[in-house]
């Protein structure tokens, strides 16, 4: 999917901005994806690449939410329902619309990715080495809950909130599919 096609179908047709909430474990494409993002349309904030703390992303994501017109991509994990439910409620408290891109993939693929991001040497802040590949992606393994609980879907189409999910599979192309909790 070409940069300039990919940044018109997530553009809105409307006035009011959208808050991208970028779902998925580490290597499953999420940075990629926003690299591929118009920078005349939106403002990313990547918690690796800032190296900021939970609460210091949150802080520059009101910060920037303020300060800007541009819609605003939050490049972490957003792992747990209580992130992603603190993310919810800044983007409405700031009057955004909020969009989960969730990207589906098996763990094998996020750490071969991880893996071929090392051995060509693109850097990345927090992972270095294969063996910090493998213990980052345990580490959040244990952690991780796809957005699929009941409970929180029910609380999303209450809220209005937006679905895109990105699924990729080994040796495919990327395959997204929009949908609306609300629907």
């Amino acid at each position: 999917m070409a940069a300039s096609s990919l940044s018109s179908r997530l553009s809105p047709t409307g006035k009011k901005r959208k808050f991208y909430i970028l779902v998925g474990l580490p290597g499953a494409g999420k940075s990629y994806f926003a690299s591929l993002l118009d920078v005349k349309n939106f403002i990313v904030i990547s918690q690796d690449k800032l190296r900021l703390s939970y609460d210091r992303l949150l802080q520059r994501l009101r910060d920037t939410i303020d300060t800007t017109r541009y819609h605003v991509v939050v490049d972490s994990c957003n792992h747990t329902p209580e992130r992603r439910g603190d993310l919810i409620r800044l983007a409405l408290e700031r009057k955004l619309q909020p969009v989960f891109v969730e990207f589906q993939t098996t763990n094998e693929r996020c750490l071969a990715q991880s893996t071929a991001r090392i051995n060509a040497g693109i850097p990345h802040p927090s992972i270095h080495t294969v063996a910090k590949a493998k213990e980052v992606l345990t580490e959040f393994l244990a952690k991780y809950t796809p957005i699929n609980r009941e409970e929180e879907v029910d609380l999303y189409k209450k809220w209005n909130v937006l679905y895109v999910v990105i699924t990729t599979t080994a040796g495919a192309s990327t395959k997204a599919a929009e949908f609306n909790f609300a629907a």
